[in-house]
């Protein structure tokens, strides 16, 4: 098994210190990069292939948002997981339309990041549980949820998605092909004018299509 190459993004140099350690805990693992800002790693971008960045959301310069949205332009299959302290809505969805894959508080454990790396590198997406919990305090029921109509199939899928299960697993729990998860996905999407998986399950959330 290939390493998994990743990048580490974030201004404050502790921050890359622990998320480096961690991530060295595991073998599979190879960090290639560190940047203090989003221009640097845009820049960086030019001479480094990672399959996996973790992004921090406010940072001088460039913020993630921005740099995630400028990398996708440059490498499209790049997983972003965005990092941050807090749960601000307006971050989390503005990262979301930028192409981030995953959110992680910088408080991450070993097991979860793991976890995370896993699900989102296997066509998932993954949410921190405390982002999850302030969705689900803050959401509310949208008018447009009055005409979105869901196959049983795709009720499952959201919901399994919403458990943080890569499409691979959705693909086995399902016994069906994982390309039959991508088409529904994609009509999720197209439904719910929403970009990825973790745009979904963050709809999903905030608009009561599903219980957690």
């Amino acid at each position: 098994m290939n390493k998994i190459k990743i990048m580490i993004v974030d201004d404050v140099k502790m921050t890359r210190m622990g998320m480096s350690f961690l991530l060295q805990q595991n073998p599979d693992f190879e960090v290639i990069g560190e940047a203090d800002n989003g221009r640097f790693f845009v820049n960086m971008l030019n001479n480094h292939a990672p399959d996996l960045v973790f992004m921090d959301v406010n940072m001088p310069m460039m913020n993630g948002i921005d740099a995630t949205t400028e990398a996708m332009k440059l490498r499209p299959n790049l997983k972003v997981i965005a990092l941050t302290n807090d749960d601000g809505e307006a971050s989390i969805e503005e990262m979301t339309k930028a192409g981030a894959k995953g959110f992680l508080m910088k408080t991450v454990e070993f097991d979860e990041l793991q976890k995370a790396i896993m699900i989102i590198m296997n066509g998932g997406s993954y949410i921190a549980p405390q982002l999850i919990a302030y969705y689900n305090r803050t959401s509310i029921l949208n008018n447009r949820n009055d005409y979105i109509q869901l196959s049983p199939i795709e009720n499952n899928i959201l919901n399994l998605l919403c458990q943080s299960k890569s499409l691979a697993d959705i693909a086995r729990l399902l016994s069906v092909d994982v390309t039959v998860i991508e088409y529904h996905c994609e009509n999720l999407s197209k439904k719910t004018n929403t970009r990825n998986a973790v745009g979904l399950v963050l709809y999903a959330i905030k608009n009561k299509l599903v219980k957690l």
